[in-house]
């Protein structure tokens, strides 16, 4: 019996590595996980997103190239998380955002481009890049990812970390966007150029303590002794303002 050439072999092992990539993100998703007491203000937001349908990640009416957005959270208890297009946060503490990417039925996906649009966070990353990501992205504001080209059967999932950017009171909640651009390539006779764009939008809400105080001039008035036996009424304005969070 003839030995296995070079090319049998290198496709044994890109099969494997795809089982091997699949397996680990069924892990990651489906998998139980510690159930973790979410604080009753951030769940009461959390249960009024809209959750991520798989119907919802395919990018093209024929179901090749698949994309989301979301964050994951276990909203029933049943420690399986759910994929959930937003995420509610105390001011100083982070939350992952997954961006998801493959392509599925033949063909490829080139000149793909995500975009975050953030409003009131900033996306820090710690990527490599490899056969879909086409540069490094370490930074702490993510805001654009050139790809490779994606053949079928490959995909990736995105992890980076959202931090809070609050600069004004209007930011506390705010819609943000990540979309895919690019051209998908059937695997056709003509090879068929369909082109690419997807936006899922992600609510993020972020909550805090408020911490204020008065003017000085209030604050003298109310720190002086008054006569104990004299009936007094003080009149005067004060400001009371905001000095952080």
């Amino acid at each position: 019996m003839k030995g296995l050439t070079k090319k049998a072999i290198s496709k044994a092992l890109v099969g494997i590595l795809l089982v091997v990539s699949i397996v680990i993100t069924a892990i990651i998703f489906n998998s139980k996980t510690n159930k973790v007491e979410i604080p009753a203000e951030e769940l009461a937001r959390l249960v009024s997103y809209e959750q991520l349908s798989e119907n919802d990640e395919y990018a093209n009416d024929g179901h090749n190239v698949k994309f989301g957005a979301f964050f994951t959270k276990d909203l029933n208890g049943d420690g399986r998380a759910e994929k959930i297009l937003g995420s509610c946060n105390k001011i100083g503490e982070k939350d992952t955002l997954y961006i998801e990417i493959s392509v599925e039925d033949g063909g490829y996906f080139k000149d793909g481009i995500i975009t975050i649009d953030a409003n009131n966070f900033t996306y820090a990353t710690a990527l490599i890049k490899d056969t879909v990501l086409k540069n490094n992205y370490v930074s702490s504001n993510t805001s654009r990812m050139e790809l490779n080209d994606i053949y079928a059967g490959t995909g990736k999932v995105l992890m980076g970390s959202i931090n809070s950017s609050i600069s004004s009171a209007e930011s506390f909640s705010g819609v943000n966007s990540v979309t895919l651009t690019g051209t998908y390539v059937a695997d056709d006779e003509e090879h068929t150029e369909t082109q690419i764009s997807k936006t899922i939008d992600l609510t993020v809400d972020w909550y805090g303590t408020a911490k204020t105080e008065l003017s000085s001039q209030v604050s003298s008035i109310l720190k002086t002794e008054l006569p104990e036996d004299e009936d007094i009424e003080l009149s005067f304005n004060f400001t009371l303002k905001e000095t952080g969070l």
